[in-house]
């Protein structure tokens, strides 16, 4: 596990005109999984709508499968104070 990750203040990774922006825990399941923010991004535009049940308004649940496996993103609508504009924060990257 890296101990010195630093978070710039902008990822530069936009989807839908947003920022997508990890929250520590999504981060360090974004490293396990050998991903990046594009992968991510990738899964977001790409993947199929895969909640299985009910989740908050502002909340998007999106996956893609891969061979035998299927990752799943969950993102949810929030504001960011230093850049003064909506963002997705990234709650979950997951595999299985």
């Amino acid at each position: 596990m890296v101990n010195d990750i630093t978070f710039p203040t902008e990822f530069g990774v936009k989807w839908r005109e947003w920022y997508l922006r990890p929250t520590i825990h999504a981060y360090y399941e974004i490293a396990d999984l050998g991903f990046d923010l594009y992968d991510v991004l990738s899964i977001l535009e790409m993947g199929y709508e895969c909640s299985k049940g009910r989740r908050a308004s502002g909340t998007i649940e999106r996956c893609i499968k891969k061979g035998k496996k299927e990752y799943r993103v969950v993102v949810v609508e929030s504001y960011s104070y230093d850049l003064k504009k909506e963002v997705w924060i990234i709650k979950h990257v997951g595999g299985k």
